[in-house]
């Protein structure tokens, strides 16, 4: 997870990464714990922030499509500007809790509508 962080520090979330690490210690603590990602992963990460970083920084709506556990609506609603707002659309209610769930961690559940 150390490679994960590392990459994100790259990425056009990195003011938004640390302030949350610093806010939330079950953060802290996975980050800790945690092995690294695949490269592959990271090469993924950060190609993603490549092509669509740019887009996301000047963005003020995101609209998220199947979110499963949340992890593209949570990295957008950190990455957005504090007015910017993304729309979460999940059928799978047992997936939608989880999401929320984690963006209530994060203390970004105003960004994020579901």
């Amino acid at each position: 997870m150390k490679a994960f962080s590392r990459g994100l520090s790259k990425s056009c979330m990195s003011r938004s990464f640390k302030e949350l690490e610093t806010k939330n210690p079950y953060l802290e603590y996975c980050l800790k714990m945690s092995t690294s990602l695949p490269s592959q992963v990271e090469d993924l990460l950060e190609s993603t922030r490549t092509e669509f970083g740019d887009k996301l920084l000047s963005s003020t709506q995101v609209l998220d499509i199947g979110v499963y556990t949340g992890a593209s609506a949570m990295t957008a609603a950190l990455a957005l500007p504090d007015t910017g707002q993304v729309y979460a659309l999940e059928k799978i209610k047992k997936h939608a809790n989880v999401a929320k769930k984690y963006m209530q961690m994060a203390d970004i559940s105003d960004k994020v509508t579901f």
